[in-house]
């Protein structure tokens, strides 16, 4: 199993500890919910730019138990930024934000070995925000769930999307 399985295994094993089931569909906002309600963090939405995101788009804030979001992005970007924090929390208890890596969900697992990637690989913090995206992505819609809607009910990558 790589490292990114093991990510996405245990997203999927939050989600359902998240759902209290092993629930196909579930709206992220209902997803974020129920781990504000597990984990007894809040997420309060916030003014691009606020101090309180420290030049990023989203924060975990462990003292004050809040996940602070950008709340000028599209709905479903700020959905996943909230999702991401909670993979920090979840995969990286114990390290702090730092807001210079990026939050993207389409990023892949592994940097393409091209020119500068080649030879630096992953930082520590670059390494955590990818697993931090992995983690998300998986969390709010599962692989297996795709697959299933793909081959198994026949619907279409576009349909899906």
């Amino acid at each position: 199993m790589s490292q990114w399985d093991d990510i996405r295994q245990q997203a999927r094993a939050q989600r359902t500890a998240v759902l209290g089931e092993n629930s196909g569909v579930a709206p992220a906002e209902a997803l974020l919910a129920a781990a504000d309600r597990l984990t007894g963090f809040g997420r309060i939405p916030l003014r691009a730019g606020d101090p309180l995101l420290d030049g990023g788009d989203a924060a975990l804030d462990h003292e004050m138990q809040m996940i602070w979001f950008n709340r000028d992005v599209s709905p479903r970007l700020a959905l996943f930024y909230q999702a991401h924090e909670y993979a920090h929390l979840w995969l990286h208890p114990n390290h702090a934000n730092h807001a210079e890596f990026d939050i993207d969900p389409e990023a892949i697992e592994e940097p393409l070995p091209i020119g500068v990637n080649r030879v630096d690989g992953y930082g520590p913090e670059e390494l955590r925000e990818r697993e931090a995206n992995v983690f998300a992505r998986e969390f709010l819609l599962p692989t297996n769930v795709l697959r299933e809607w793909f081959e198994a009910d026949g619907i279409g990558a576009v349909d899906i999307a």
